[in-house]
């Protein structure tokens, strides 16, 4: 059970610059978006990179907790951070750590930081089509948006979770997470159309359907 705020995911996320800057009008490097956020409350922060090794993950990290401490009104040493085990979130991302006396978790993934990834590209990509600003103007954009998003989870929005008392939050939230979603999909039929797992992709015990799986890599082709 959750039951405060302070318990954080972390990822990392590729774009690539060729089909951004088709729609900014300048070359545009590829680049990686850090992503933040605090389970919670769902408030979310984040950074863009051009490269993915520790040294520069960890210098655009600090700046990430610090600001993610001042909107949750906590200190950053009480944070428990949560990420995949990928190389930029070692060596000097440890560091970083344990600098400001952080822990943190390898997980294989973490499920809050995946949702919040695809809504976060999601309008990021909608505000780039429409010609709402450069690089730097989109990530607030996005973020503010993202953040203004109500949640499934606490019945609130992650900008008016941050003024909710923890207790109230974690009781919706832990409720939320003992909930076993219904089976919607209907009967299946012969001829129906139909994907599936290739095995080849998942791998003999299936890692690979823990990891970014709304990729879609590891289906087969549309067949009846």
């Amino acid at each position: 059970a959750l039951e405060s705020r302070g318990y954080l995911e972390l990822d990392l996320v590729e774009a690539k610059g060729k089909d951004i800057g088709k729609f900014l009008h300048h070359p545009v490097k590829n680049f990686y978006f850090i992503t933040l956020i605090d389970r919670l409350t769902g408030w979310f922060e984040v950074g863009r990179a051009l490269h993915k090794d520790a040294p520069t993950i960890s210098k655009k990290l600090k700046v990430m907790i610090n600001r993610m401490s001042r909107a949750l009104r906590v200190d950053a040493t009480k944070f428990y951070i949560r990420s995949d085990s990928g190389s930029e979130f070692k060596a000097e991302t440890q560091e970083v750590f344990k600098q400001l006396k952080l822990r943190h978790k390898f997980v294989k993934s973490g499920n809050r930081i995946e949702k919040v990834n695809q809504d976060f590209q999601r309008t990021w990509y909608r505000l780039m089509r429409l010609g709402r600003g450069d690089l730097e103007e989109l990530d607030q954009q996005a973020a503010a948006i993202t953040n203004n998003l109500l949640s499934q989870v606490t019945g609130k929005t992650p900008l008016e979770a941050l003024d909710v008392p923890d207790a109230e939050l974690s009781a919706g939230f832990n409720k939320h997470r003992r909930k076993t979603a219904k089976y919607k999909a209907p009967p299946v039929k012969v001829g129906d159309l139909a994907r599936h797992i290739v095995p080849a992709v998942i791998g003999k015990h299936g890692h690979a359907l823990a990891y970014k799986t709304y990729r879609g890599k590891h289906w087969s082709d549309v067949l009846p």
